[in-house]
């Protein structure tokens, strides 16, 4: 997939509007990450890339093993959000310090 998506311009973009979910209020993420996924680029690994994508950054997976039990994601979206400080004008960096 990583070559068709530095050949591909359209790929790139559509795999590219999964960054903005980090300016998406906390309680929509859910919700947008559907209608986003939904509107995809038909691609071979598409599928397989969402699915690792929801598990790790969306909502919990199951864990490998017997057990029904389920883990908790990597990158929780609160943790990952940045709807707020954006919203707020707050600088993510300190490059305005810098220059």
């Amino acid at each position: 997939m990583k070559e068709d998506y530095e050949k591909n311009d359209s790929l790139s973009l559509t795999l590219r509007c999964l960054s903005a979910l980090a300016m998406i209020p906390s309680s929509d993420v859910t919700e947008v990450v559907f209608i986003v996924t939904g509107n995809m680029l038909s691609h071979k690994k598409m599928l397989e890339f969402l699915t690792y994508f929801e598990y790790v950054y969306i909502r919990d997976g199951r864990r490998p093993g017997r057990s029904q039990r389920y883990g908790s994601v990597i990158f929780p979206v609160e943790r990952r959000n940045d709807f707020e400080t954006v919203s707020e004008g707050i600088a993510r960096t300190a490059n305005s310090i810098e220059s």
